[in-house]
């Protein structure tokens, strides 16, 4: 318990940002169903912003990690590497168990209705493999790796910002839902039809 309080204590800038932002995201999800939740986060699209978010999202793809691992490996710093892997490796493991437990479709399956999301060819996909978001799981893992290596910890909010900017890619690109992203647990309850999607609302 010691050694917990003082990894939070040396470290509180990020983890009290995490903390906020997985607080704020569970009230969200507990106030929307999951597609009023996606609707009330996907209607504000532009071309730059497609171009933006299409390669923004990579910062949480697999290749990017094993990037920063190789980065560390060249500097010599094989612990930070090996820490980085593992959290990778963990994270990894834990969502494709999850998806393979949890089949949910992504929103361009569950929104009969096309023209009501934002949809980019090569882009947008398509299955039954919605939750949880792979990318938004690497790029905390990966946020929360560099923000415990880092010696200037007043700055590694900065990592924080750039996972939840993976995490809303994933909504922005219609790739994932809000749940999916936070990671919440499946439920049916409080959803609609997606043959009968209904407009945004709190209920």
């Amino acid at each position: 318990m010691e050694k917990i309080k003082r990894i939070f204590l040396s470290n509180r800038p990020y983890l009290t940002g995490v903390l906020l932002f997985f607080g704020a995201g569970l009230i969200f999800l507990l106030c929307w169903p999951k597609g009023d939740g996606f609707l009330l986060l996907n209607p504000y699209h532009g071309p730059f912003l497609d171009f933006f978010f299409s390669y923004f999202t990579y910062l949480g793809d697999g290749v990017f990690s094993i990037l920063i691992v190789l980065a560390f490996l060249a500097f010599r710093r094989y612990g930070s590497a090996l820490q980085v892997l593992v959290a990778y490796a963990i994270s990894g493991l834990l969502v494709q168990l999850l998806k393979a437990l949890i089949i949910t479709p992504r929103p361009k399956d569950f929104f009969a209705l096309k023209n009501q999301i934002h949809l980019l060819d090569g882009i947008t996909l398509s299955g039954s493999a919605s939750f949880p978001s792979g990318h938004s799981a690497s790029a905390f893992a990966l946020a929360t790796s560099l923000a415990l290596l880092a010696h200037k910890k007043p700055k590694t909010w900065i990592y924080l910002v750039l996972a939840i900017g993976v995490g809303y890619s994933r909504i922005y690109l219609s790739n994932h839902f809000p749940r999916d992203v936070y990671a919440g647990d499946e439920s049916t309850a409080g959803e609609r039809d997606a043959s009968h999607p209904s407009p945004p609302g709190r209920r």
